[in-house]
């Protein structure tokens, strides 16, 4: 792994440190009994009591700058590797077979694998190959499958109906749709694992039970979806690559959805609370979403407590496929700007993605619905339109399945992920457009707030972390990367930047593409 150190830069724009210090929310680690205290019976009491301190919502992380220290003879066995010609290879769906480690180990460098999220008493990090015991525990446990639609899936289901889509989505190349990836899936882990208090599980199966707070305790994922017509987001021929600015994601419509579970034992400690505060802070400040939404069922009273208070408004209430309903919350963009960094944002006129929807649009039309692993073989540029069925329970349990529509622009060679419960559509036809478009965005989800902290900077083209400095760039002066690892990937990946090279163009490479 190329080692890394933090770099001082400049503070982002749209987050000024008086601003961040400035912006409190309740305590993370209130019970949702405290929540819900009467403050009647606080008025009656005359003396007064300090206040407890209240913890400020964290803030946008430094940029890193890689260290390349290779010598001589490292960087020829490098560029051994880099040149047209080089065997390409795309990555199965069934990626966590054995058989296909290997080819996982390269697509999925320590650059995708170590992206993190950090809070107070959490890291919430990328979903391992080690986790699957862990998955199981919450899964399969009996009282978390009363609050979830995947009902009571078998051992044997666990790592590929949901681990596989857990790993695969820390590949940002698997998803290159119109907001660059599809998901951000976070395993929730303890920094100081001893500090976190287990209750005793009498309640759940003995094979379920925790020991302690080492290693996987649930999940934290944020779904994005973007408008149908909506321009990529993601890395484009002959351009370096650049992270979106807040103008650019609300042209696309960018929105995110919040998807979370967490082992039984751990529930009451504001844990949730926690990781919610830091994944809807990423969502808004790093990732540019527009809107930002959650649906808890109407017994999740924990869930729905979060959405209170972390700002997400009640919208409406509908059922899921299982028949249960589910209320939906949300917070856009200005709403949550103003609420936690104190900044008034102006409205932007005519901001709300005027999307063009004509044109002669080249489309065909088949709908199938996946219960084994299956690959598309075709390339193509797609924009992809999620529906999430799923409910949560008391500090949320989830998983979901995916109706996708994607509008294919040329063909080339791409493999699709699918997994069990996946439904998958697709609509294709000539001239105008043939499905649903999503409602416009309200004003306050567009409104400028800044161009957002990592706005027009150059990203490393494979896995497109914005946080972290490109170091190397290809010979054609348009692919950037921050390590050897992601340049490789790419260059191997079948679809990826060997194929569109400008550098050395009219030579065949050895699939004779």
């Amino acid at each position: 792994m190329t080692a890394t150190e933090a770099a001082p830069t400049a503070t982002p724009e749209a987050v000024k440190p008086e601003a961040a210090a400035s912006s409190l929310v309740a305590d993370d680690s209130l019970s949702d009994e405290e929540l819900h205290a009467p403050s009647a019976a606080a008025k009656k009491k005359k003396k007064k009591k300090p206040k407890k301190k209240k913890k400020a919502i964290g803030g946008v992380p430094p940029e890193t700058v890689p260290v390349l220290a290779e010598t001589a003879e490292e960087a020829q066995r490098w560029e051994a590797q880099l040149v047209r010609g080089a065997k390409m290879f795309s990555l199965p769906p069934w990626l966590l077979n054995d058989s296909e480690r290997e080819k996982l180990n390269t697509f999925r460098t320590p650059a995708c694998a170590g992206f993190a999220l950090r809070t107070p008493r959490l890291v919430l990090r990328q979903v391992g190959l080690g986790d699957t015991t862990a998955i199981r525990r919450i899964k399969m446990e009996p009282v978390v499958q009363k609050t979830q639609l995947y009902g009571s899936p078998a051992a044997a289901d666990i790592r590929d109906s949901f681990q596989r889509r857990y790993v695969a989505s820390s590949i940002p190349a698997l998803d290159r749709g119109g907001a660059w990836r599809d998901e951000w899936v976070f395993a929730i882990t303890a920094k100081d694992p001893p500090s976190l208090k287990l209750a005793p599980g009498t309640n759940l199966r003995i094979t379920n039970r925790l020991k302690d707070a080492e290693g996987y305790l649930g999940n934290f994922a944020l779904s994005i979806s973007t408008h149908p017509h909506a321009p990529s987001l993601g890395p484009r021929r002959g351009e370096v690559y650049t992270h979106p600015s807040f103008a650019d994601t609300a042209a696309a419509a960018l929105e995110g959805k919040l998807f979370y579970e967490l082992h039984p034992q751990l529930w009451g400690q504001g844990l949730a609370s926690e990781a919610f505060a830091e994944v809807l802070r990423f969502a808004f400040e790093e990732v540019g979403c527009t809107r930002v939404s959650a649906d808890p069922t109407t017994t999740a009273e924990a869930s729905i407590a979060l959405c209170k208070k972390f700002g997400l408004n009640f919208v409406r209430q509908e059922k899921n496929n299982a028949g249960k309903p589910q209320l939906f919350h949300e917070i856009t963009r200005g709403e949550w700007f103003k609420k936690f960094r104190g900044i008034e944002g102006k409205i932007v006129a005519g901001a709300s993605a005027k999307m063009a929807s004509n044109g002669d649009t080249h489309k065909h039309s088949h709908e199938h619905e996946h219960g084994e692993d299956c690959e598309h073989d075709h390339d193509h540029d797609h924009d992809h339109d999620h529906g999430h069925g799923h409910e949560h329970g008391d500090d949320c349990a989830h998983d979901h399945d995916h109706d996708h529509n994607h509008s294919h622009a040329k063909a080339h060679d791409h493999p699709h992920k699918h997994h069990h419960g996946y439904k998958h559509g697709h609509e294709h036809g000539h001239g105008g457009c043939d499905h649903d478009h999503p409602p416009p965005l309200p004003p306050s989800a567009t409104v400028d707030v800044g161009p957002g902290p990592w706005a027009g900077k150059e990203v490393c083209r494979w896995c497109t972390d914005f946080r972290t400095r490109p170091v190397i760039t290809c010979k054609c002066g348009w692919a950037k990367y921050c390590s050897r690892e992601c340049q490789r990937a790419d260059w191997v990946w079948r679809g990826g930047h060997q194929g569109q090279c400008d550098a050395q163009t009219g030579v065949q490479n050895a699939d004779g593409e």
